[in-house]
Formats: structure tokens, sequence, C-alpha cells
């Protein structure tokens, strides 16, 4: 197990309430971040209504890399950038999502723009406009603003075939994606040789996430179940009730009412294995949002700071300067994050360019 990632005490971003939804004052990027992508920037219309709006800091861990959105809407990576999924282009959003090495980000206009690895379209966003993003190991899901789900990128397993409904949110898994319909009940499809496609029947469901061979679901009253594969502990909920999940490649993270975040599944303290990197001792604190990767976690804390633990190969669990002001944020800078090979845009304001994919040869 590789020694935990932590941030000290301090004040960056300006206090949120215990539900973060209010946010006062923005971050200031420092002037040893990364420069961003070379793209043409969004409208400037939609660029000032993004920044305007104060959204609430959030942090994404896909396989290997990490993202996070401060109050401003500005967005940092770190970790594992070999196809650019680690380099944000630099503009305002009001989300974002991490996959397995590419990201995507929803924009104040709806839009949504992605970078990274473009290997079986995960980039390619149906032009439309989108209230929320899911991203998956090598697809990707969207939910419209009018409700539908459409989904892009690898289909080997049926992933992309999301089911027409009218839906509240949806979540892409391994190969596996779950949406929540508008009365709270769920339906999954891809693969389901272990049962992931088969959540539990007579609940309403406030949230979903999907793993890889399972998922795990906070119904209307606050408790978490899982189900598909369980051979690592990933059915094993600990007690409490809970407000949000999220499961990574063989465990699950979730934040307790009260705040303190519960983590189990793979990498447990004494557990033996492969799988074992300490992604789920979960540290002593509150936090109001955790995530989950493949073999690392991350939460944020109510100052707007985040704490990593688990692996830190390639740095995923060493956020940058602006979410950690650490001398962490030295320990990778011999590691020059690449150009990124891709950057696609879904539904850009009428006028605005068309980023084009400057795909790698291959995975």
């Amino acid at each position: 197990m590789e020694q935990q990632r932590g941030v000290r005490p301090g004040a960056l971003i300006a206090v949120l309430s215990a539900l973060v939804w209010g946010c006062a004052s923005a971050v200031q990027k420092p002037p040893e971040t990364a420069a961003a992508a070379t793209t043409a920037a969004p409208p400037p219309a939609a660029e000032e209504a993004a920044a305007a709006k104060p959204v609430t800091p959030t942090v994404t861990a896909g396989e290997t890399h990490t993202c996070a959105i401060a109050s401003d809407g500005s967005v940092e990576c770190w970790g594992v950038d070999k196809h650019g999924q680690a380099k944000a282009p630099g503009h305002h959003y009001v989300s974002v999502v991490a996959g397995g090495i590419h990201t995507c980000a929803l924009a104040e206009d709806a839009h949504v723009e992605c970078w990274g690895y473009n290997g079986d379209g995960r980039l390619d966003v149906p032009a439309e406009t989108y209230a929320q993003i899911s991203l998956g190991h090598d697809h990707s899901c969207g939910l419209t603003l009018e409700g539908h789900v459409l989904c892009w990128g690898n289909n080997a397993t049926g992933e992309t075939d999301a089911p027409e409904g009218d839906y509240s949110s949806v979540a892409a898994g391994h190969d596996t994606s779950c949406a929540i319909h508008k009365d709270g009940t769920a339906v999954c499809w891809g693969t389901s040789a272990e049962g992931e496609t088969t959540p539990p029947p007579d609940r309403k469901w406030k949230q979903i996430s999907v793993g890889d061979g399972f998922a795990c679901g906070i119904d209307v009253d606050g408790g978490l179940h899982c189900w598909g594969r369980d051979k690592e502990g990933q059915h094993s909920v600990p007690e409490g009730k809970f407000v949000q999940l999220a499961a990574g490649a063989f465990h699950v993270c979730a934040v307790r009412e009260g705040g303190t975040v519960a983590c189990w599944g793979a990498g447990q303290a004494g557990q033996q294995g492969v799988r074992n990197y300490g992604q789920s001792v979960a540290p002593a604190g509150t936090f109001t949002q955790v995530t989950a990767g493949d073999r690392h976690s991350c939460a944020m804390t109510p100052e707007g700071w985040v704490q990593c633990w688990g692996s830190d190969a390639g740095g995923r669990a060493t956020p940058t300067f602006a979410f950690a002001p650490t001398a962490d944020r030295n320990a990778h800078a011999d590691a020059t994050p690449a150009t990124p090979v891709a950057h696609r845009v879904s539904a850009p304001t009428s006028g605005a360019p068309k980023h084009e994919s400057m795909d790698a040869a291959a995975h």
C-alpha cells in the first residue's frame, strides 16, 4: 500500500455551507499551473456566464488521473497524462467528469467539451445540450435537457444502447451503464455477466454509480445497496444513511449523513491481493463529496480542499497546487504533461469554431 496523500489546513476556496450549495469566491490559479490546451475559447458570452455563477467544487477520479472544479468554474487535473486526459483546456464549466483515459466537462450553456484519447469515439459527443454527463472506461453517456439519455464510444457489449425513456440521471461504468427514470426506478444495460444490469426491484433511487462488474445506488431513504460483482466485498456496505456515492473499479466510497466518508471493496486495511492499494482506507474528517478511481480515491472538504488516498502512481493522488497548496505539488514536477491528442465540443454556440480530433494512433 502506498503512502496516503493529504492536505494541510488552510483556506483556498471560500468556505462553503454544509450542503455546499453556495460559494463565495474563486480559486486563483498559481503561475506553475500547466498551460491550457491549444484550442479556440468558447464564445465570450458563454465564458462570462459560467464564470459569473458560482459552482459547487467537486473532485472526480478517472482510472489513472483526477480532476477538480473550483467555485469559479476553473478545472485542474493531475495524474497520468499520456493521452492529454489531464490537460484541461482552461475554460470555465459547471461540472467535470474523468473517465478511463478521457475527460469531459459541462459548460454553463449546456454544451460538452471532451479531451484525452478518442479511441472508439468516446470524445464524439452528439450535438445536443446536456444537464449531466458520466464517463466509463471507453464510453460516455449524457442526460439531455429534455431528459433523454445518449451514449457514445465503445459499444462491444451494448453499453451505449440506452433505452428510450424520461430520466433524471445517468451513470456509466466500465462496460455497463445505468439510469434513473424520473419516477425513481432504475434501468441498466451493457455487460451483465455478474448481474450488474439487474438492480434490486421495488426501490426508488436518488443516485447510482457503476464500477467494473457491479453497481451501487442510494435509495430515497438514504439506504445504500450494491449488486453484481462481490469478489472484493463490494456488497459489504457499512451501516448508516448516505447522501452521495462513487463506485471505482473494484471499490466503493460514499458520504454519510453528517459528512464522514466510508469505503469498502478492494483496498481495505489488512486485505490481501493485487488490488489492495489502500483505496478503501478512508481518512477521518468531514467531506462534502467523494470520488473513486481505479486504485485511488479522493474527497472534497467543506473548505474546497482535496484529499486523496490509495495509489499515487503517476501523481493521481497528488492534487495540484490550486487544491492542495503544499510541498506535495513538487513531487511530480518533472512529469511534464503531454499535449492533448484530442478535443471535441458537442454543441457550441452558433459561430464558434469546431475543434477537430488529433487522435493517437493506438492506445
